[in-house]
């Protein structure tokens, strides 16, 4: 058995439920050829899982990734918040200049580290998500991203998005079936990110 440590810095907590989630079943999809324990530390999050804004967690997270390999001893570390903007190139630079500055800490910390980073926000995820639960049609191509914000909330959360209790309850259904494959082809933010996630599943669970 392998057993992958981790912990999720990030903005509210429905970027860390859809994490959590999507883990329990990438657990099942790797089932076949390893088995896979991710074990969620409770001690990071006590200290870092208060709701940040995007700001917040892009000033604080390299001392932040610091502290989950040194202090914590964490094997994998997430850190996520909304893009905000919609143009995939600028999306594109943004991801790779905050991958350049995890590079800059020790070598290994950039291995153990993912940047998860939803176009426009979190919500656009589970809206993708949503829309294929609700029967939407999804042989067509449809670009959410290009959708404001407030549309995707009211989309997801429908007339309540300002009920905290109920906007988890709400990314928590929405993700427990993740269909990971059909989400790479809809959402570019979600491939950049899971492709990353898949290059340390490789590296990391090789028997």
């Amino acid at each position: 058995m392998i057993m992958i440590k981790y912990g999720v810095f990030c903005e509210d907590e429905p970027h860390r439920i859809f994490i959590i989630n999507l883990l329990n079943q990438i657990t099942k999809l790797y089932e076949n050829q390893v088995i896979i324990s991710f074990i969620f530390n409770h001690d990071f999050k006590i200290r870092y899982g208060a709701n940040f804004n995007r700001n917040q967690v892009k000033g604080r997270y390299l001392d932040v990734i610091k502290d989950s390999f040194i202090i914590y001893s964490l094997d994998l570390l997430f850190i996520g918040y909304d893009y905000d903007y919609h143009d995939e190139n600028s999306f594109d630079k943004e991801y790779e200049k905050e991958v350049e500055k995890i590079k800059k800490l020790k070598s290994n910390f950039i291995n153990k580290t993912i940047l998860f980073i939803p176009v426009q926000c979190i919500e656009h995820w589970l809206w993708y998500l949503k829309l294929k639960e609700n029967g939407g049609n999804i042989q067509r191509k449809i670009i959410l991203e290009k959708r404001e914000r407030n549309e995707a909330k009211e989309a997801v959360y429908e007339n309540k998005k300002g009920i905290k209790d109920f906007r988890n309850m709400i990314a928590n259904s929405l993700t427990e079936q993740i269909d990971v494959l059909w989400l790479k082809q809809k959402s570019f933010s979600f491939r950049k990110f899971y492709n990353h996630f898949e290059s340390y599943m490789k590296s990391n669970t090789s028997k």
